[in-house]
């Protein structure tokens, strides 16, 4: 299974979950999808869109132990739900799970760069 994430869960990111990631995973690459970023505070969040404009960064991975997908689906909770989406790496676009905000999200402040870690 394929996994782009964005936030805490990226390859640079201290989080221990991102952590656990990088071992249950092997990392394919940074990459992209066409979504607006929004700041939650201690973390991030995306919309999924059409528009070319709209870019989210973050890491592609494929993860090696599929039993770890329950605990990152307990980790992301009830505001996230997992879908699948293309992912453009390394000039190639690839079918991929995101976790995708289904919360309203009107209130948040857009990330403009598109980078939680920048």
């Amino acid at each position: 299974m394929l996994l782009f994430v964005y936030g805490t869960l990226r390859k640079a990111f201290a989080h221990p979950m991102a952590q656990k990631l990088s071992h249950k995973a092997k990392h394919i690459g940074f990459a992209y999808v066409y979504a607006q970023l929004f700041d939650l505070g201690e973390y991030p969040g995306i919309v999924l869109s059409t528009d070319k404009k709209s870019k989210t960064f973050g890491d592609l991975y494929q993860l090696t132990d599929l039993s770890f997908v329950k605990e990152l689906d307990e980790y992301e909770g009830d505001e996230y739900k997992k879908k699948e989406t293309i992912v453009y790496c390394d000039k190639r676009s690839y079918h991929a799970y995101v976790y995708e905000l289904i919360i309203p999200h009107h209130t948040f402040e857009m990330i403009p760069s598109g980078d939680y870690m920048n």
